[in-house]
């Protein structure tokens, strides 16, 4: 089927060329028939993107003990903690030249990429390094009781309005009303376009509300990892290891940057399957900007005393914590009440640690 050769431009619109083009062009209602025709006629084009959505965990916890009263909240941290997760995920870029949009939602942020063919592939390895370093980064910035948990998915979106920012339509008694006029008198509707029937923004949010993912983590989707496939061809290598997956990204020979994972675990929420890993240390070398160097992501804190009360799904378990916690992993600590097996094996065979983890019968 023949599609509309929709573009894209900086004033936040898309459509009918550029913003001059646009501000000559048809009036608001003929404008509104138009796109309504595209989108009766199926003729709108489905777009490829890559998304992440980083959402802040213990946020629900602080509300409650505020009584849902943000004055008191904002003396418990919270707010603190809303403004470290801005200023980490929303408010810097990560690679120049993308066509990347950021939605704050509250305690969470989303960054949509829209991808096609010929895309800039190290532009695309540098934005999912800078993804990673600011999220290890965050969990540094964070309060005790405060985490953090990414999740990076692939999908395509569809752009179903003409604009991203809008007013209703004018009833009809006031249509004659010069459209400039009306909107300076009216609510503003907020659509961005990159979001409009968004799978992967979808995908993103669902598993990291549903699918039980470990916070603090930092995981991906394998539809992500399929997405970055199909657009780069030969660039993206996994590499089976004993310990899970080994990502290779690199660039006419030259390695760009490694991503070592756990084995992929399956995800089935909300009618969604999916095949997730979650990332345990990443290796940028040279070929990427010059720099090289080799970060780790916390996976757990376990306190002493703490007690496993239950399991939650295969190799993943609920842990109660007690007081004066212990590293098992290098790097930050960080809050994590849902751990995996592996945290637990590394605490049995720890000899300093091996009354950290008393297991009782699950229930």
């Amino acid at each position: 089927m023949q599609r509309y050769n929709r573009q894209s431009d900086e004033t936040g619109g898309a459509g009918y060329g550029d913003a001059a083009e646009r501000a000559q062009g048809p009036a608001l209602l003929q404008e509104l028939d138009e796109w309504q025709s595209l989108v009766d006629s199926g003729n709108l084009p489905p777009v490829d993107v890559l998304c992440s959505w980083t959402d802040l965990s213990g946020v629900g916890h602080c509300l409650r003990k505020a009584k849902w009263d943000l004055g008191e909240a904002q003396d418990l941290g919270l707010i603190r903690n809303v403004a470290h997760l801005y200023r980490r995920l929303a408010d810097r870029a990560y690679a120049v030249g993308m066509q990347e949009r950021i939605l704050v939602l509250n305690d969470g942020v989303a960054r949509a990429v829209d991808v096609a063919l010929g895309a800039d592939l190290v532009g695309q390895v540098l934005h999912l390094r800078g993804l990673m370093h600011a999220h290890l980064m965050l969990l540094s910035d964070l309060d005790p009781g405060f985490s953090v948990r990414t999740v990076l998915a692939g999908g395509q979106r569809v752009q179903y309005a003409e604009t991203t920012e809008s007013t209703p339509t004018p009833p009809a008694d006031r249509l004659e009303e010069e459209p400039e006029e009306y909107r300076r008198r009216l609510e503003i509707v907020y659509n961005p376009r990159a979001f409009q029937m968004n799978t992967a923004f979808s995908r993103a949010y669902i598993l990291e509300r549903e699918a039980h993912l470990p916070a603090g983590g930092f995981h991906i989707a394998g539809e992500w990892i399929g997405t970055f496939e199909g657009l780069f061809p030969g660039c993206l290598s996994k590499v089976q290891m004993k310990t899970g997956l080994l990502l290779k990204f690199a660039h006419l020979g030259e390695q760009l940057l490694d991503v070592e994972c756990t084995r992929p675990r399956s995800c089935r929420c909300r009618g969604l399957e999916a095949r997730v890993v979650s990332v345990r240390r990443w290796r940028a070398y040279r070929g990427l900007d010059g720099d090289s160097g080799e970060w780790s992501l916390p996976i757990a804190r376990v306190a002493r005393g703490c007690r496993l009360v239950r399991k939650v799904g295969r190799d993943r378990f609920r842990l109660v914590c007690g007081h004066r916690p212990v590293r098992l992993w290098s790097g930050h600590e960080i809050g994590m009440p849902a751990v995996s097996a592996e945290v637990i094996q590394a605490a049995r065979r720890d000899s300093r640690l091996r009354n950290a983890v008393s297991v009782m019968r699950y229930h």
